[in-house]
């Protein structure tokens, strides 16, 4: 070779490396991936976003200013986190917003089943965009997280007769058609079927890769385990299909944005009931827009109401807490209401949710809160299907709530919802000939004069009308000295038709705070069972 084109070559080589170096800047991805760490995707897209030529959440691919900008939210990955959301009340509105975000070049990531905008920055120019005319009705919330209550028996503020291993028989589901050609899907932690000793019939999808290793790992395979049992443990609809999606990680933490995408997938995967053990202190559009779209498609929705006690102020959370959503509280054995289910008027209706046992892990543990509620009555639903099969999810839904077993004021209220739920009722509900009438409660009331007194009530349980109904009811309690003392009310009531209330006023003279036992006996002629009685304590002026 010459000895002058090798000088100029040489130079040429020199010139080439000092251009590379310059190029290799702050901006440069691999100075960025140099000083940073991180995997190829990451060190990209850092890159790029601070050029400004890419959307955060894209890929890397650098977009010049003359590409369509739509291209950005087609760009974005399914792994990456979407922070906020907008959610979208009509299609005129999502084809306005999507418009005017492409003019604006904001990167935005669309689903159209729950018209939801994702975004991974709240910017001042998104705020500005929203602040318009058009979009006034708008709002940017933030991805919520949602929390569980682990079960902890020991506490002392979980009190009551414990369920045990008699959940099935308790809500009466005991025929031998329990759930079957019913699509069951539970949102919640990852479920271990075989360490579980779930059946079969159980299917886990996870979705969202999550972590399944946590102090809550074990919730989903408690919850499921109540419907369709586990180890030595029977289910209530032991022989339905049921598909768990992991949407909460190990530790019982899942977003706002995962549980509607989940709820959605599960009514395009054909489920009939969803259950939702799970909750979020404040609402969010895109998980009622994804509620909204399960009851649009016909499949009920059925939450925990909340572990949060009787406050002065609703206690039930979300999505418990949206219209059309059965909110479910828990009771112990006797069908008296925990201590800390959530209180208020989107109560539906409660279920047995006091140590219920379950499936931790490869055990049988008692399990207590409307996390364990919830499902009991999903699988009485499911059960009333497999018996009524004439009747869609919701028709049998409505059927379950309005034979519930009365309790607390008489009708809805805001401790008890509707009442117990109770599958032989619901069953039986179109059939003849049943006469039955049961004792309900006992709730403080207080006369005109000021003075406290307690309704006592009773309900007629059949399906036919009683001509009468006879209510006993004696209260004891200690004198100041030591010695027990008693009084009594004797009630009759007449033409007293199905799933009817009715309630009489006791009022004694007994000095507030004193502890006192009911005792409530009823009984019709017309029913062929021994009479029915309930216990119930509590202290007088409480």
């Amino acid at each position: 070779m010459p000895r002058k084109l090798y000088i100029l070559l040489s130079l040429l080589l020199l010139v080439s490396l000092g251009a590379f170096w310059l190029w290799l800047g702050e901006d440069s991805p691999l100075r960025s991936r140099r000083a940073r760490g991180g995997s190829p995707q990451e060190v990209m897209r850092a890159a790029y976003e601070k050029r400004g030529t890419i959307a955060p959440g894209g890929k890397g691919k650098r977009a010049s200013a003359s590409e369509d900008v739509a291209a950005q939210e087609d760009e974005s990955s399914e792994d990456d986190e979407a922070r906020y959301l907008v959610t979208a009340t009509s299609a005129e509105q999502v084809a306005k917003l999507q418009a005017a975000l492409r003019a604006a070049r904001i990167a935005f990531r669309y689903d159209p089943r729950l018209r939801t905008f994702q975004f991974s920055e709240h910017s001042d120019a998104l705020a500005r965009l929203l602040s318009g005319e058009d979009f006034a009705d708008l709002n940017v919330e933030d991805n919520l997280s949602t929390y569980l209550l682990l079960p902890q028996p020991e506490e002392p503020e979980i009190t009551g007769i414990p369920v045990g291993h008699r959940l099935r028989r308790l809500v009466g589901a005991e025929g031998e058609e329990r759930g079957s050609g019913v699509k069951i899907a539970v949102l919640d932690t990852f479920v271990d079927v075989a360490r579980a000793e779930l059946p079969s019939n159980v299917t886990v999808l996870n979705p969202f890769k999550l972590g399944t290793d946590g102090e809550a790992a074990d919730h989903g395979s408690a919850v499921v385990s109540m419907i369709t049992g586990a180890g030595d443990i029977d289910g209530i609809a032991d022989q339905a299909s049921v598909t768990a999606y992991t949407v909460l990680d190990g530790n019982g933490y899942g977003t706002a944005l995962n549980v509607a995408k989940a709820i959605v997938q599960a009514v395009d995967d054909g489920a009939n009931l969803i259950n939702l053990s799970l909750g979020f202190s404040y609402s969010s559009s895109t998980l009622q827009a994804a509620i909204e779209y399960a009851q649009a498609n016909g499949v009920v929705v059925v939450a925990a109401a909340g572990n949060s006690g009787e406050k002065t102020h609703s206690t039930v959370c979300y999505p418990a807490a949206y219209e059309g959503v059965i909110a479910v509280g828990a009771v112990d054995a006797m069908g008296e209401r925990a201590s800390f289910s959530s209180t208020g008027p989107e109560l539906v209706i409660m279920a047995p949710g006091v140590g219920n046992a379950t499936r931790f892990d490869d055990e049988t543990l008692l399990f207590s809160g409307t996390s364990a509620a919830a499902p009991a009555a999903t699988a009485v639903i499911a059960y009333t299907m497999s018996q009524m099969e004439n009747l869609n999810a919701v028709e049998v839904a409505s059927v379950v709530l309005a034979n519930a077993d009365d309790n607390g004021t008489p009708g809805k209220d805001e401790q008890y919802g509707l009442g117990v739920v109770d599958a032989e009722r619901a069953v039986d509900s179109e059939t003849p000939g049943i006469y039955l009438v049961a004792p309900t409660g006992v709730t403080r009331t207080t006369l005109p004069d000021g003075t406290a007194a307690y309704a006592i009530s009773a309900q007629n349980q059949g399906t036919e009308p009683l001509e009468s109904i006879e209510l006993h009811a004696t209260i004891t309690y200690q004198r100041d000295d030591g010695t027990t003392a008693s009084s009594t009310w004797d009630l009759t009531f007449s033409n007293v038709a199905p799933g009817q209330t009715v309630s009489g006023i006791a009022n004694p003279t007994i000095p507030a705070g004193t502890p006192v036992t009911f005792t409530t006996t009823v009984s019709s002629p017309q029913m062929f069972y021994p009479p029915h009685r309930k216990t119930t304590r509590l202290v007088v002026g409480e």
